[in-house]
């Protein structure tokens, strides 16, 4: 759990410094922030739809379970 944590953090870490790049070399240009920002927004929005669906789907479910518990289940194989 702590290392699913720990990747999640340095992802969003990553994220972060990389709009922050974005805006500062933009800074000059007209609404350049607007846009930067809200592809980081969509970004994040679609990531949280696929996540939701991903998480109601019972075969990704069952292989997140048995990832969590250690169990396989013979329908499906968890590496």
């Amino acid at each position: 759990m702590f290392a699913s944590m720990t990747i999640v953090f340095r992802e969003g870490l990553e994220m972060a410094i990389i709009v922050s790049l974005l805006l500062a070399a933009t800074k000059e240009i007209a609404k350049s922030s607007k846009w930067i920002l809200g592809g980081t927004g969509t970004g994040i929005l679609i990531s949280l739809l696929l996540a939701i669906i991903a998480l109601n789907n019972a075969t990704i479910t069952a292989l997140i379970e048995g990832k969590m518990t250690g169990e396989s289940s013979s329908r499906y194989r968890v590496f």
